[in-house]
């Protein structure tokens, strides 16, 4: 079952993933999602995150969340970035958040979200030239990560002696 803590800015986190039998949930409820469907985090701190489903999580269920399944002149990945972006974050969804004590949004909200819609072949051009800058984005932290543990780790056997530096 995703939540609202397993969503991140796009992405699915598996951090604290509940297992739920399928048989548990009602049929009627159709809480199964597909690849390519959006989830809008209805309530609490992370009202208006948006997590998109991809192929490994398709089949997971939905939470108490909100669930947009886009149609064939949608793209998906850009419909994900333009609900991330400021306009729709900070502008829009933040103004709704702030009208009660507890951050909230419903359906109604979310379908009435501002959609600047262009041609599906120019969405598809711009989720891929995102797509593509973002997995380079996280190739980057990956490197980064990766040196920094080295660089810990260097320091950690120069620290104890375990390696000593010969000055010239």
């Amino acid at each position: 079952m995703i939540r609202a803590t397993n969503i991140h800015q796009g992405e699915i986190s598996e951090t604290g993933l509940i297992s739920v039998k399928r048989d548990a949930i009602p049929a009627s409820r159709n809480p199964f999602l597909k690849e390519g469907d959006i989830i809008v985090v209805r309530s609490g701190a992370y009202t208006g995150d948006i997590g998109l489903i991809t192929k490994e999580w398709e089949g997971a269920i939905a939470g108490y969340d909100l669930v947009i399944t886009p149609f064939n002149k949608i793209d998906s990945v850009f419909l994900t970035n333009y609900l991330l972006s400021n306009i729709i974050q900070k502008d829009y969804f933040a103004s709704l958040r702030e009208r009660s004590a507890q951050p909230h949004l419903n359906s109604l909200q979310v379908e009435e979200t501002p959609i600047a819609l262009p041609p599906i072949t120019e969405q598809n051009k711009i989720a891929k030239v995102l797509s593509s800058t973002y997995l380079e984005i996280k190739q980057e932290e990956a490197q980064k990560k990766y040196l920094e543990t080295l660089k810990k780790s260097l320091m950690q056997v120069l620290l104890t002696g375990k390696i000593r530096v010969k000055l010239h």
